[in-house]
């Protein structure tokens, strides 16, 4: 199979309230494609903010235990964007 050939099927959600979300098969190119937003949005200015959900989960659990939680909070408010 060509580069050509390969078609990569990944949807991009978008919702009203703008919690959108890429899904995606494995190995589709879903943290690829949000690291490259990423990427184009910080040369732009823009405050992001990268993570997977288990590092985001462990992280707030920590900031829980740790009595950080509400500069963690602070913190994800912040970004423009996250992803």
């Amino acid at each position: 199979m060509t580069n050509i050939e390969y078609v990569i099927h990944i949807k991009i959600i978008f919702l009203d309230n703008g919690a959108d979300k890429i899904t995606g098969a494995t190995g589709t190119g879903k943290s690829y494609l949000a690291q490259a937003l990423g990427n184009c949005a910080c040369m732009m200015q823009y405050k992001t903010m990268y993570n997977n959900f288990a590092r985001l989960i462990d992280q707030v659990k920590l900031s829980k235990l740790e009595g950080t939680y509400l500069k963690l909070r602070n913190k994800i408010e912040k970004a423009d964007l996250g992803l």
